[in-house]
């Protein structure tokens, strides 16, 4: 329970220390965290506090393991997961919003036992897919069986910038590229940004299968028009291609119109990426 099995293997069954290195492997890369959890614990004494994450980390784990994946770390309210397919850890992660639903809702009617209200808990997840290195990290006093590489970096990027866009599941271009069967998934194009230490701008990508009924209908009844609009403001902004006004204002019309649903069932609502979208096309008609 506190080591991998293959360490163990290695103690008890090979009768050897385990011994420090890695092997290159190409994986996907899983990482998540609680929203505002400094604001949940901040309401909670230490046992609830530690009560709260078990309870959440034991109704998502079932998530990664379903989908073949293999839980690297806890990370204070963050989770680190391994995959090789790309589609197994965004089914893990759409899995993962899910099963918190049940959650929030189970907690909401049925669990007293905090004596203050935390309210729902959110999460962010961030995926990316590359070569990593997997192995024993540390040294004689102490040893983890973990993964680095420029993927877990990547996935940690993906998970911070669901704060700015107001999304739960971020991915990013390699995991999209290596996608089997996109079809199966409601994918909406996002952003481009240069991640840190990157030097060019790499596109991303929203998942919204596991969004509220509401929020994920709109989004299904635009999505070819958004992401279309994305396609446009790249063609402008970075391919430097010649596109019709009349077809740019006729699709910046359609975010508006995507806006204004969006509006009625959130009076707070604000798309981060769509305002992005909104500014590049109204300067290029203007």
């Amino acid at each position: 329970r506190f080591v991998s099995s293959k360490t163990l293997d290695e103690i008890f069954i090979y009768n050897k220390e385990p011994e420090l290195g890695g092997i290159e492997a190409e994986k996907t890369i899983l990482l998540s965290d609680i929203r505002k959890f400094s604001e949940i614990s901040s309401a909670l004494n230490a046992k609830d506090t530690v009560g709260v994450l078990n309870s959440y980390f034991k109704t998502v784990e079932r998530a990664i393991i379903d989908n073949n994946g293999v839980i690297d770390k806890f990370m204070g309210d963050g989770m680190l997961a391994i995959f090789d397919a790309p589609n197994d850890a965004v089914n893990a992660a759409i899995s993962m919003v899910n099963e918190l639903l049940k959650y929030n809702n189970y907690r909401r009617n049925f669990d007293y036992s905090l004596k203050h209200d935390i309210g729902a808990i959110d999460i962010g997840i961030g995926i990316s897919y590359g070569k990593v290195i997997v192995g024993n990290m540390g040294n004689k006093l102490k040893i983890d069986d973990t993964v680095i590489g420029n993927a877990v970096n990547l996935a940690q990027r993906m998970e911070s910038l669901n704060k700015i866009y107001g999304t739960n599941i971020i991915i990013d271009n390699s995991v999209y590229s290596n996608l089997i069967d996109k079809d199966s998934f409601n994918i909406r194009k996002l952003d481009r940004v240069v991640a840190k230490g990157m030097k060019n701008s790499s596109k991303i990508f929203e998942i919204f299968d596991c969004n509220e009924y509401r929020d994920k209908r709109i989004k299904e009844k635009y999505i070819t028009k958004l992401n279309k609009s994305f396609d446009i403001v790249n063609d402008i902004k970075y391919n430097r291609v010649e596109v019709s006004k009349i077809e740019v204002a006729e699709y910046l019309a359609e975010i508006i119109k995507f806006e204004d649903e969006m509006t009625v069932y959130d009076s707070d609502f604000s798309d981060h990426s769509l305002n992005n979208i909104k500014e590049i096309l109204k300067d290029y008609i203007s």
